[in-house]
């Protein structure tokens, strides 16, 4: 599996938390609970103060099979998957950072889940709902930080029959969606900063 760093501990806005960073408030307020809260725990990591690390049941089970995913992947193209490397998005973004699970190429992010609850990996067979209902502004965070045009969605289950376990689903890079994105991270950081000065 792919060393990661832990991306809790940078205090770094993480392509893994934009979607709670993008939560949209209730009523006048354009931002929501979801993305404030995300915004005190990446003050707490600028300050020094780390929430103890924990592990799911679920967050065990997409670790122990993430390695078999990126194989499953690389004998379907035919082509290595590089493991992705902690990158810190360019001035003036540079709060921004992650690590993607993989590379291939040079030319395609790769995000692979290996879902806990088999009805996720099946909705995920059929239509890709995950990627459009949780995943997307983290597929296009990481192409931004990476630069890349191109990513590959993945989700894999090996307790599947073998010509369903693995989905690949292509995105191209949305500069709409990214732009959204980086609207918003502006705003979250600006809010940390403001609140650390006073």
């Amino acid at each position: 599996m792919n060393d990661k760093i832990n991306e809790r501990n940078t205090g770094r806005l993480t392509p893994s938390g934009f979607k709670r960073m993008m939560s949209k408030g209730r009523g006048k307020k354009p931002v929501g609970d979801t993305a404030y809260k995300y915004a005190y725990e990446i003050l707490l990591e600028r300050i020094g103060v780390f929430e103890e690390d924990f592990q799911t049941k679920e967050m065990r089970w997409g670790e122990e099979h993430e390695e078999q995913a990126i194989l499953a992947i690389e004998n379907k193209i035919d082509r290595a998957v590089i493991p992705g490397k902690h990158i810190v998005a360019p001035p003036p973004y540079n709060y921004i950072g992650g690590t993607p699970d993989g590379i291939i190429d040079n030319e395609i992010v790769v995000e692979v889940k290996c879902p806990f609850t088999p009805t996720n990996h099946y909705k995920n067979y059929k239509t890709g709902a995950q990627l459009y209902e949780d995943y997307m502004y983290q597929v296009q965070g990481y192409m931004f930080i990476t630069g890349l045009e191109k990513a590959l969605f993945v989700s894999y289950d090996p307790r599947f029959k073998p010509d369903m376990r693995l989905v690949t689903i292509s995105v191209n890079r949305d500069e709409d969606m990214i732009n959204n994105i980086l609207d918003r991270a502006v705003l979250i950081n600006n809010f940390i900063e403001n609140e650390l000065k006073n």
